[in-house]
């Protein structure tokens, strides 16, 4: 057991620590460049939509409940970013990330639900172009809504900790990441 102990321990000290070769400028700008778009973040929407169609000269009304989803991704363009400096003595790189954008708004036709109808007697059923119009308006509404969320900031935020964790695993030791704003995280 002894000697077991004894040849484990020789291969041990033996064993030569292997330094780990840092990328070269243009390989890691190819690496992060195939990345292309990161979708760093992704809300999901819902939307209400509510219809009550009374005239003043109609003895009955129309009404709607809509329910619609609609799923937000935000993320970084990778073909954008500028790699500022590497240096191989210190393990650091310097990188400067575009603004994050909006990649996707998708609202899945399934997605879009009525919960409610309500047609008076004297009324004409909603039309399909009606019915597509208050899908458009809810689109829209969704759209002003994403601007009050703070999508792009989270997309920022996980961005960085992404493009941090990647780097690591590249072997760098001090990682500077600012974004075109200047805004550094």
């Amino acid at each position: 057991m002894k000697r077991l102990l004894f040849i484990v321990f020789l291969l041990l000290v033996s064993c030569k620590k292997e330094e780990l070769i840092l990328p070269s400028q243009s390989l890691l700008i190819d690496k992060i460049g195939n990345l292309s778009e990161l979708g760093t973040v992704e809300y999901t929407l819902s939307k209400i939509i509510i219809v009550n169609h009374k005239r003043w000269y109609d003895l009955s009304s129309r009404k709607i409940l809509m329910s619609t989803k609609a799923y937000v991704k935000a993320g970084i363009d990778f073909k954008d970013i500028k790699i500022v400096e590497i240096n191989d003595s210190t393990k650091s790189v310097s990188l400067i990330l575009p603004k994050p954008k909006i990649i996707l708004i998708n609202i899945p036709p399934n997605e879009i639900k009525i919960l409610y109808k309500k047609i008076g007697t004297f009324r004409r059923m909603f039309s399909n172009e009606e019915l597509n119009n208050f899908q458009k308006q809810a689109e829209f509404d969704i759209k002003i809504k994403i601007n009050e969320l703070p999508i792009l900031e989270d997309s920022q935020k996980n961005g960085k900790v992404f493009l941090y964790r990647f780097l690591k695993n590249f072997g760098f030791n001090t990682i500077n990441i600012t974004y075109e704003n200047n805004f550094k995280i």
